[in-house]
């Protein structure tokens, strides 16, 4: 008689997971390399208002958003979007698909041929809400046809219906369901690119202060900011508001298209009201100081675009990055746009600049715009990379 024996093992179950998507265009393109979820920030092309969808005339409205050529970074075709403390359900991405041009070869009257040019397969704008759909309309295209978004995206909604003399239309009026306001959250307007309170004059402020007092005092030195020493003009500067300086601001939301095939230098770009080719309008703040001549303090100055705050608030950030280029150098590692020399050293080694240069910007919180009194929190990038190794005692 044989002993059977018999082993029992835990074998680990899946509980759950979240099931995968499929990409919003092709497979073939870079696209397919993403991941299922992604959260990304995409800027509107034009308002959004805070009407909900409804139906007028027996057509339905205000179900769209415009995302213009920000469309591209749209990872999926129905999903959510968030701003404004809102969330918003769309469930479709409009493409255009004109067709293919095809030469057709033609025989005319004396015996000649000729070719003439058609365009054929035209199917228009469709609303696509799923990859299935847009792979089945990328199987239809015909020889060199092309198939785009063009930055209209759908707002979920199901309008009433009624019939008519026998036909149904759409119910004038409200819509049964929308994707305004998800979750319990409020309707609210959305506004393309940037808002007045970071572009009107009416928010800007100028500060005029001695640096000294953050940057050149010692042990026995006496603090005094009441006015500003100028030694290359001779004279004192009081210290205070300078508002008149803080308007030469220029406060845009235009930025660089690097998707694009037109290069544009960023010093022009941020002086830019508007887009240009080679640029898009975004929700991002760019904001280059005023000039200063050889003679004036630039060190001794200080600009912000505040904005009232609607209510009270115990976390304060944002995301910033100083404008410029790289350096290949061995001592310059960056050249920040629009930098102004903040020191001036005498080097060590020949190759060490004797001015180094600082582009600078920051976030202010709790700042009272009359008084300027408030908690300021600033970065600065340096022309040079081994200032340790200059004189200290300068």
């Amino acid at each position: 008689m044989r002993l059977l024996q018999k082993n029992w093992i835990y074998k680990p179950a899946l509980l759950w997971e979240i099931t995968g998507d499929k990409n919003l265009r092709s497979i073939n393109n870079e696209i397919s390399d993403q991941s299922t979820y992604n959260l990304s920030a995409i800027p509107l092309s034009s308002n959004l208002l805070i009407d909900p969808p409804t139906v007028v005339n027996n057509r339905l409205i205000n179900n769209v958003i415009d995302l213009g050529e920000a469309v591209y970074w749209l990872g999926r075709h129905n999903g959510y979007f968030y701003a404004n403390g809102e969330i918003i359900k769309f469930d479709a991405v409009q493409y255009s698909i004109p067709g293919a041009q095809k030469n057709i070869l033609r025989e005319e009257s004396n015996g000649r041929f000729s070719y003439t040019t058609e365009t054929v397969g035209a199917v228009g704008n469709v609303w696509i809400s799923s990859n299935q759909e847009y792979q089945d309309y990328m199987s239809k295209l015909t020889f060199n046809g092309k198939i785009y978004p063009t930055g209209l995206v759908r707002i979920y909604s199901e309008p009433k219906y009624e019939t008519i003399d026998g036909i149904t239309v759409m119910k004038n009026g409200e819509v049964a369901r929308h994707g305004r306001g998800q979750f319990g959250t409020k309707i609210a307007a959305h506004g393309a690119g940037l808002s007045q309170n970071w572009t009107s004059n009416d928010y800007i402020r100028g500060i005029d202060m001695q640096s000294v007092n953050l940057f050149g005092l010692t042990n026995g030195d006496i603090l005094d900011n009441s006015a500003i020493q100028s030694k290359s003009l001779g004279t004192t500067i009081p210290a205070g508001p300078n508002l008149l300086k803080a308007k030469e601001n220029v406060r845009t939301g235009v930025i660089k298209n690097f998707l694009s095939h037109s290069y544009i230098n960023e010093s022009e770009n941020n002086t830019n009201k508007s887009t240009q080719v080679g640029s898009v309008q975004s929700s991002a703040l760019v904001m280059s100081g005023p000039s200063f001549s050889s003679i004036e303090p630039s060190l001794n100055f200080v600009s912000y675009q505040y904005k009232p705050l609607d209510n009270k608030y115990k976390h304060f950030g944002t995301r910033m990055r100083i404008i410029g280029k790289i350096e290949i150098s061995e001592t310059k590692e960056q050249t920040p746009i629009g930098s102004v020399p903040y020191y001036v050293l005498p080097g060590i080694q020949p190759n060490q600049q004797l001015n180094i240069s600082v582009g600078s910007g920051g976030i202010a919180v709790m700042i009272n715009p009359e008084t300027n009194v408030g908690y300021y929190f600033e970065i600065i990038a340096l022309t040079e990379k081994n200032v340790s190794k200059y004189s200290s005692d300068k």
